[in-house]
């Protein structure tokens, strides 16, 4: 967290009134989210691993909630309750803190300023992307900044490859996976990290979970009956302290569920590396 005082606060307003002149002359209407939000907004879009880097908390009611990590999933948000999925075409921009448990060596403090804009419902989005790009570019302008370099990606390419694996019908790309691999592809880098944990082809999956998993075609109380077997014959005559037999099956189980929840078919693993 930091300070601004003197100057260093006079130069962020004057960045932010620069900001929503430029976003204004776009035809974008300011939006703004409460600082709170509920949890599940951002890890069913982000996974789980977004949780250890977000300020958790449970609210007098008992609802799971957050300081806000960022602001386009409370935009998106906030379109949905507003106009109940209407389809109205809403151009929206933002100017706020959000709160992310970063390291000081990603170069941001762990409260720092958003700004941007949404786009939603435009029919033609090649303009709907031309016009946010010539936005960005006047707003940076109006901030002073010059000699910038815009690089630009397109999610699609990535998406589409994953909308084609969901929609297969093979039953091999569960729905909360999928939403989160279409949250990663907004950042090559959080997908290339996400791929890079993925076993390859030839690997053996970790803690003999490649054995756990070739029982995946095996009923459950099958699957059950020959783990138990398994650790009863490992404990012999050494029980596993307070841990019953029950205990660390019903464990063995979870965490193989969870390898089995979480790993990407091979093919699709492939293709996404490829394309990265």
């Amino acid at each position: 967290m930091v300070d601004l005082v003197g100057t260093a606060a006079v130069r962020h307003e004057q960045a932010s009134d620069s900001l929503r002149g430029a976003f204004r002359r776009y035809g974008y209407e300011p939006v703004m989210p409460p600082v709170v939000e509920r949890a599940e907004h951002f890890l069913d879009r982000t996974g789980e691993d977004m949780r250890s880097r977000m300020y958790l908390f449970t609210d007098p009611g008992g609802r799971e909630v957050c300081l806000r990590p960022e602001l386009t999933i409370p935009t998106v948000r906030l379109y949905a309750d507003q106009f109940k999925g209407d389809g109205r075409l809403f151009r929206g921009y933002y100017i706020g803190p959000v709160f992310r448990y970063d390291t000081r060596s990603e170069g941001r403090y762990r409260q720092f300023t958003q700004a941007g804009a949404e786009c939603i419902g435009e029919t033609d989005v090649a303009l709907a992307d031309a016009e946010a790009l010539a936005a960005a570019k006047h707003g940076l302008d109006s901030c002073g900044l010059t000699g910038l370099t815009v690089a630009v990606s397109d999610i699609s390419f990535y998406t589409s490859l994953i909308e084609a694996e969901a929609a297969s019908g093979a039953g091999l790309l569960p729905d909360k996976l999928a939403s989160r691999l279409r949250a990663l592809a907004t950042d090559p880098g959080k997908l290339a990290w996400f791929l890079d944990r993925q076993p390859a082809d030839d690997d053996e999956a970790p803690g003999g979970l490649d054995f756990l998993q070739s029982l995946t075609s095996v009923a459950p109380a099958e699957r059950r009956e020959i783990v138990a077997g398994i650790v009863r014959s490992l404990q012999g005559d050494d029980p596993f302290g307070s841990r019953t037999i029950e205990d660390i099956t019903e464990r063995t189980l979870s965490v193989a569920d969870a390898a089995d929840r979480n790993r990407l078919p091979d093919q699709l693993a492939d293709r996404l590396r490829d394309l990265l």
